[in-house]
Parts: structure tokens; sequence; C-alpha cells
């Protein structure tokens, strides 16, 4: 090995050694404003903007810890601040005040002292990774008032104000009253098209056998259930209408039915012994993320100080959950997305993202995050990405699909293609959960339409292949993100 060669290894080694160093004298100091919070009494008389934005600094480096970089990826892992901002960072902090602040205004419910401690005690209780949990509360300095005020409550806030938001009449009562005037002056669903809803038509086949899927159903609107699908769909669809399996009526519209995500009414268009079409129209509501953006400024990122002493609970061992189909549901607050199938789910080596898929009436274009560290479920946005650097398109959350793929980056999901009620799709979007923002991804020489392809992640590339689209495809793209 040449001396230039040696010079240059010695000054790289030499410049990465310095960069630690200074990423050390950085969390370090963060680490002292946490402590001088605590020791001043800042936490217990109300915290700062910068004490909080130090202390939530502190929580994404531990995920980020955890985060998986994939093997695959040809660069090393970039530090924190490469991955959010200082004004990322700051925003999400502010995001969680002023919804703290929404809540008290809007539905006249301030979060309270113990609420927070209820928060603590429900995640120490059902944690499903304890050991992280724990460095959670050590990067907090074990400090129950700054874990409470800090990691609690933003848990608790954007739980509460998702959930009292989905069915509130104040924000979607007009849309509600439009569905149901369309709904009254018409006998089939199909003949309200073109009144601000949309209409889809679906066909179930029941196959022959418990298990049997008939995955290779190549059309849009058709799906195939197993013996034990067949009769929890049925008897869902005999619920609507409130009648037994046998007497489900042909022709006739259902009274409007409402979920967080839409108002929507059936009609069954024919029916047999192993088949039913059905036609859907549904009206969707102002998803969260669109009216917040909106909204949320309007409210002043600051909570009301209150003397309340909190405690900190001890971690449970996490116990392992079972998979029992109904066993997860009382383990958590917030319940997890709308029930769904063909959706995608990606491991972060902190949180499941889960997204995408359908429920046999509808698709769905939302999904949710779940830390098992702390039990909870966070939904995933519905709003673009703030800044314009990248090539690809600024914009919301791809659309509703299922049969879709998605990967992991090391700080991104990519999701692609699938399929919706009308058509198979090219087009997709790149998640950051670090900042809770889509940003879509170009369609500028992308494969054609297809679901049920294929997609790997090569560290620099997703490479896409496979399908069915016109037929059944050979062909594919690379995509660089």
């Amino acid at each position: 090995m040449g001396n230039k060669m040696r010079q240059k290894m010695m000054y790289w080694s030499r410049k990465e050694a310095v960069v630690y160093q200074w990423r050390m004298i950085l969390l370090l100091m963060v680490a002292t404003l946490c402590t001088v919070v605590v020791q001043s009494g800042w936490a217990h008389a109300g915290m700062s903007l910068e004490a909080r934005v130090a202390c939530q600094r502190l929580i994404e480096e531990v995920s980020w810890k955890h985060t998986i970089w994939p093997e695959e990826n040809t660069s090393p892992k970039p530090p924190l601040s490469e991955v959010i901002s200082e004004e990322e960072l700051r925003k999400k902090v502010t995001e969680t005040l002023r919804m703290s602040k929404a809540l008290e205004i809007i539905w006249k419910h301030p979060v309270e002292g113990y609420q927070l401690q209820a928060e603590m005690e429900r995640m120490a209780e059902t944690t499903q990774d304890a050991e992280t949990l724990r460095e959670l509360w050590e990067a907090l300095g074990n400090d129950p008032q700054l874990i409470a005020e800090v990691l609690a409550r933003q848990v608790l806030v954007e739980r509460l104000i998702h959930d009292w938001y989905a069915f509130d009449e104040r924000f979607h009562g007009r849309l509600k009253k439009r569905a149901l005037r369309s709904r009254e002056g018409h006998d089939r669903a199909e003949d309200m098209k073109g009144m601000g809803s949309e209409y889809h038509e679906v066909e179930w086949k029941k196959g022959k056998h418990v298990g049997e899927k008939g995955r290779d159903n190549t059309s849009e609107n058709v799906v195939e259930l197993s013996a034990d699908e067949w009769q929890e769909e049925a008897g869902h669809v005999a619920g609507i209408f409130g009648v037994n399996e046998e007497e489900i009526p042909i022709g006739r519209v259902s009274e409007l039915q409402e979920d967080e995500d839409r108002f929507y009414v059936l009609e069954v268009i024919g029916k047999g012994d192993d088949g039913m079409r059905m036609g859907v129209m549904e009206w969707k509501k102002r998803d969260f993320g669109t009216w917040w953006s909106r909204v949320g400024e309007r409210f002043v990122p600051e909570v009301e100080d209150e003397a309340y002493t909190h405690h900190l609970p001890e971690i449970a061992a996490a116990v392992p959950l079972s998979y029992a189909s109904n066993a997860m549901s009382s383990s958590f607050v917030k319940p997890p997305p709308s029930a769904r199938r063909y959706h995608t789910a990606v491991w972060t080596g902190t949180e499941m993202i889960v997204w995408g898929g359908t429920n046999i009436t509808a698709h769905f274009n939302t999904g949710g995050r779940y830390n098992p560290a702390t039990n909870t479920w966070t939904s995933t946005s519905t709003t673009g990405a703030p800044n314009t650097w990248s090539a690809t398109t600024i914009g919301p959350t791809p659309v509703a699909r299922s049969y879709h793929t998605a990967v992991w980056t090391g700080t991104q999901m990519i999701v692609w293609g699938g399929r919706n009620a009308t058509s198979r799709l090219n087009t997709g979007g790149r998640y950051k959960p670090a900042t809770n923002t889509w940003t879509r991804t170009s369609t500028t020489g992308a494969p054609s339409g297809r679901d049920r392809h294929t997609a790997v992640w090569t560290g620099t590339t997703m490479i896409v292949w496979g399908g069915y689209g016109s037929g059944y495809l050979g062909t594919g793209g690379l995509y660089f993100p």
C-alpha cells in the first residue's frame, strides 16, 4: 500500500473520529439540558419549548439506534441529524402541543395529569418490548415528569384527537346530510352516481373448502373467499340489513352506514349459493391530516401548568402476544387500523407499518404504525412531504389500493403498484416515519400498472417485476428514490 493511500485512509479515519466526537458532545449537551430541566424544576412547573425539543431528540436517538439499516445499503447508517432536521423535530413537538390545545378548545377536554399517569401505567403494564421502553425512560433520566410530558403526552394526544375527530358531526355532519338526502331520493345505489359520492361494484365468490382463497383471480372487482370468510362477510351484510343471511334482500339499498373514513350504503345486486354481487356507494370524509393541515396553526403550542406529581410505574416483563384473531384487541387503548386484507407491512426495527388493503367493500389509503415498546398504534399521515428537493412529485398519500408491494429502505417505506376497484396502478409513494410524511413516486418511465407483483430493495434501488396487468407480466422496472 502506497504512502498516499495510507495518508488518505488516515485522513478519513481522523475525520470520522472527529465527527463521532462532536456527535457525542452534542448528545451530552442534550442530555445535560434535560438534566437541568429536571433539577431546576422546569419539568414540574412547565417545560419550555427548547427543553421539550431537547428531550424529544433523546427519544428519537433511541428509536434511530434500533431502526434497521438494511444490509443491502451501500452507505453507512447516517446520524439522526441527517434523517430528521432540527426544524422537523421542533415541528413534531409543537404539533403535540397544538393538538393538546385543540383538545381543550374544540372538545373542552384538556389533557390532565391523571391521564398522563394512566398512559404511563398502561405502557408499563402492556409493553411488548420492555427493554426498549426502559431505554426510552432512561434517556429521559427515569424522571416521571419528563416521561409524562414528553412521551406519554405525545401518544395520548395523537390517539384522542384522531378518535374524536373521526365521528364528530361538527366536521362530518354536512356530508352525512348530503348522503342521507341521496339515500332517501333513490332506490338503486348506482343511481346516486355524480352526487358527490363514489360508486363501485364488487363480486364475492365462495371457495369450495375452508382456506381456499382463489388468489389467482385476476379481475379487479372479484374476490374469492374461503367458506369461513364467506360466512363472516355474509353475516356482516345481513346485519346491515337487519335480517338473517338467507333473507338478504336483492335490489334494496341499505340504511346509511358510517365508519371512521366514510359514509356508505350497500345494495345486493345478485346473490346465489356461492356468489354475491354488490354495489357500494360511499361518501369519503375529509381525513384528519387534511383538516389538521388547515386548522393546526390556529392553536398556540403551549399547555397549562398543572401541579400534578407523577410516579414512575414498574415496567412489566413483556408477554408474547397470542396469535388468536382477537387476542390483541384488549391490550390496545386505540384499536389497530380498520380491518383489512391484501395490505402490506414492513418492520423498521422499532415499529410495524401497515398500509393499504381492502375490506371487501372498500380499498384503503390509510394505515398505522404499531410500536411494541409503548404498545400503541398511531395513524400514518395522509399529507405530503414539506420540502421540494426530491425529484419525485410532492403530494398526499397514494390512492387507495390492495395487492401492492412495500419495501423498507432504512429511512422510508416505498409502496408501489396494486389495484383498486377500477384499475391497476403504476403509482406509489415514499413514507418517512421520522416526519410522518408522504412523497409521491414519479410515473416517468414506470412499469405498466399491475398487482401481485414482487419488489425488493437492493440498497440503492427498488426492483419491481412480474405480476398481473393486461395479462401475466414478464416485465419490470428499477426505481431510484
